[in-house]
């Protein structure tokens, strides 16, 4: 059945085939529950319009969802029989093969993305479950041979209520992402929803529901106000808790789960260096290094931010960025599908973070392309900005160091490998890096002295369900994808058994 026929998902009006949206219900317990004590409203950031009025999650809306992951959990999840659960995991995949285009749709609306690019997410989401299935039955213990007085094994258990906290520029696909292997290992769920994009995850849970999941083993709730943020994270009888989003709310994260001793998984952000040596494939890092700052507006945590050419082909390389810079316009990416766009910025907040970078970078560095914001026609309603570089002789500016999030490219140059690796390592955060050279002694040296949690050598934006994702620093801790993201949300207990 077509989302739009749950009764979860109200179409409102249709104004010049524009669509607006009304979710009513969280997802709590196996069924949604109405709940109107309190709404917020959702933009679109196109053109800033409304497209939704949501329920606002409250401290009462966190403890049902927690107790009815907790009561799921004791009551049958934790011991549900694997060949059971590898089954609901493949169903599972179906549904959310079978609404990707619809939940892609919706989420980007609400993300300022193309449709279609979170539809082919799903897709390849819907793998990852599918690969988590995989994992169900392969939970394994160790038998340790100590002595001959005893039986001594070692047994892996989940550790039970796990709270998912997903941010706007991911958040149907870091939902998947957070919640098939805390499942997989048998844990039940508390998602809450970015305040800001809450409609694909809320629409997520008929997923769950159709592929019959018992009820409370998935519960999905969304909030606006911090409070339900804050609820979830101290609730005593959450585990662990699986935060993507700011190093500023992370931080306060970790110390509200001091304070039960409870597991984080964070994945904080980044300020991704692309290295650049003069025997490089320059057209073909050029081309990569454009692509993925710019990449839904440079808003992604592993986008390219810092380009460290080295000073030989300084010139010559500006100059391919450039040529591949100005082939970009503005529009939603729907529009143009066959041509790069940059699209809007997720909303003011974001713009401001941009604009005071950009002023920041027109004093230190030589500004070589855009820098304003784009106001013509339609483009003026919404908050769209042009895609930006600028040239430092080093890397002090704050342009340079902190987190942009935004269509801002600083490019940086350097003379020897030693002087490239202190720039890349000289910032805060550590997820992702890219070096390019045909020299492989180069290579293998440069690799293991950058400080990343995942480092591409002459490519770029290379993911795969069993690689590790996740940095250190203030880029988080633990990992997500593949084998890796099981162990946070498994305990070691060691048994002595006396025959």
């Amino acid at each position: 059945m077509p989302l739009q026929e749950r009764s979860f998902w109200h179409p409102l009006n249709l104004k010049n085939n524009e669509e607006v949206i009304m979710i009513t219900e969280f997802f709590i317990n196996g069924e949604f529950r109405h709940h109107a004590s309190k709404t917020y409203k959702v933009f679109a950031p196109e053109d800033s319009r409304e497209i939704a009025t949501i329920p606002d999650a409250d401290k009462e809306d966190v403890n049902q969802a927690v107790e009815a992951a907790k009561d799921a959990y004791y009551r049958e999840w934790k011991f549900y029989d694997p060949q059971k659960r590898e089954k609901l995991f493949w169903k599972w995949a179906e549904c959310l093969e079978a609404s990707a285009e619809e939940i892609g749709r919706i989420a980007g609306l609400e993300m300022g993305r193309a449709g279609k690019d979170l539809t082919g997410d799903l897709i390849w989401y819907a793998d990852m479950i599918r690969y988590y299935a995989g994992w169900i039955n392969k939970n394994y213990g160790d038998v340790l041979e100590l002595t001959d007085s005893y039986l001594n094994y070692v047994i892996r258990e989940p550790l039970g209520v796990a709270a998912a906290m997903v941010p706007w520029n991911s958040a149907v696909t870091g939902a998947v992402q957070k919640l098939a292997p805390a499942l997989a290992a048998g844990n039940t769920v508390v998602l809450r929803g970015s305040d800001h994009v809450p409609l694909g995850t809320l629409a997520l849970a008929k997923t769950i529901q159709d592929a019959g999941f018992p009820p409370g083993v998935v519960n999905i709730i969304a909030g606006s106000n911090p409070d339900s943020g804050i609820a979830l994270t101290s609730h005593p009888d959450v585990r662990v808790i699986s935060f993507t989003g700011s190093v500023s709310i992370g931080q306060a994260i970790l110390k509200t789960a001091a304070d039960s001793m409870k597991r984080t998984i964070f994945e904080l952000g980044g300020k991704s260096p692309f290295i650049i040596f003069a025997d490089g494939d320059l057209e073909k890092a050029a081309q990569k290094a454009i692509e993925y700052a710019f990449i839904y507006q440079g808003q992604m945590c592993c986008a390219v931010t810092r380009v460290l050419v080295q000073e030989s082909v300084k010139e010559e390389f500006i100059n391919l960025l450039k040529r591949n810079v100005a082939r970009y316009r503005p529009g939603f990416p729907d529009e143009f599908p066959d041509q790069p766009t940059i699209g809007p910025l997720f909303n003011e907040t974001q713009f401001k973070q941009v604009s005071k970078y950009v002023d920041i970078g027109k004093k230190d560095g030589n500004l070589l392309f855009g820098g304003n914001r784009i106001t013509e026609g339609k483009f003026g309603k919404a908050f769209y900005h042009q895609p930006t570089i600028f040239e430092f002789e080093d890397d002090e500016s704050e342009v340079c160091q902190q987190e942009i999030f935004g269509p801002v490219l600083s490019v940086i140059p350097f003379e020897k490998m030693e002087e490239a690796i202190r720039i890349a390592n000289r910032v805060d955060y550590a997820l992702s890096a890219s070096v390019w050279s045909k020299n492989l002694e180069m290579l293998t040296t440069i690799i293991r002295q950058l400080e990343a949690g995942t480092v591409w050598a002459n490519e770029y934006w290379q993911f795969n369900l069993h690689a590790p994702w996740g940095g250190f620093k203030s880029s988080g801790m633990g990992k997500e994808y593949g084998k890796y993201a099981l162990d946070d949300y498994l305990e070691y207990k060691n048994v002595w058994l006396n025959p």
